[in-house]
């Protein structure tokens, strides 16, 4: 690759060749250096970079928080569920924004992103809620490398996710005075009656409890049939929007069926 340095004015630049776009050879050239050994020192980089990247790479000035927008906006948006987005943006506005908000994404590094994960653990979080905000960030760095070109490489690549012990889940079991309460609350003739109990007698989850229809139900021999659950999804529904206005209610919504 033909390259070198030269002085313009009273500052040096270097300038070396691309591969060739509609026939025509094309040239990089950045100058300002103040010395002829600075200019040699970031021509040597810049081919090394192409070289290895395939293209030349700018450091980006572009802050973490402006990127997460971004990256909610051109990525999350178009492809995520709705309940995906809504625990990602909490997971961006409540934890990674104030973080590392007003870094400037070429800043982020293995170490500093490391330590981080070390203080998740440090200050309580359990292993599923320190995993789910380090692969959000994690994703978020992807896109950063491809196909923004903000970084070379993503620097969670080499972050170890620290070991957190599993605590055992305390088990609730209703007694039955407890559970008599609750019907009495909503006794039969209610919407809700029926669901209860079928899922106090049968073990259903509210969403199996739901869903079920008469075509699941056989009333001679006496068994239901679990093939599908109910779940919320909203169309065409702005997260922050939403959250800004309903917190973490949701109006324009609509109940379906999932097998």
């Amino acid at each position: 690759m033909t390259g070198g340095t030269r002085k313009r004015g009273t500052t040096w630049s270097y300038y070396f060749d691309l591969g060739k776009v509609g026939g025509k050879r094309q040239k990089r050239e950045k100058g300002g250096f103040k010395t002829k050994k600075e200019a040699e020192a970031a021509l040597a980089k810049a081919i090394s970079e192409y070289n290895h990247a395939g293209m030349i790479f700018e450091p980006s000035e572009i802050t973490v928080s402006d990127f997460l927008d971004q990256w909610y906006e051109l990525y999350c948006k178009p492809n995520l569920k709705y309940n995906t987005q809504l625990g990602y943006l909490r997971i961006i506005e409540g934890h990674l924004k104030p973080e590392f908000g007003v870094y400037r994404i070429k800043a982020l590094t293995s170490a500093i992103l490391q330590e981080y994960a070390n203080s998740l653990k440090m200050n309580g979080y359990s292993k599923s809620h320190m995993v789910g905000i380090l692969s959000v960030l994690g994703a978020a760095l992807d896109y950063a490398v491809e196909p923004l070109h903000y970084l070379l490489a993503n620097p969670m690549r080499y972050v170890k996710y620290p070991k957190v012990e599993k605590k055992p889940r305390e088990r609730i079991i209703l007694e039955l005075d407890e559970w008599q309460k609750i019907i009495n609350r909503f006794p039969a003739g209610s919407r809700y009656y029926i669901p209860l109990m079928i899922g106090f007698y049968t073990g259903l989850r509210i969403s199996e409890a739901f869903a079920l229809t008469w075509e699941d139900i056989d009333l001679k021999n006496r068994t239901l049939s679990v093939s599908k659950q109910v779940v919320k999804r909203n169309f065409g529904a702005d997260v922050r929007k939403a959250i800004e206005k309903y917190g973490k209610k949701e109006s324009r919504s609509s109940w379906y069926f999932t097998r």
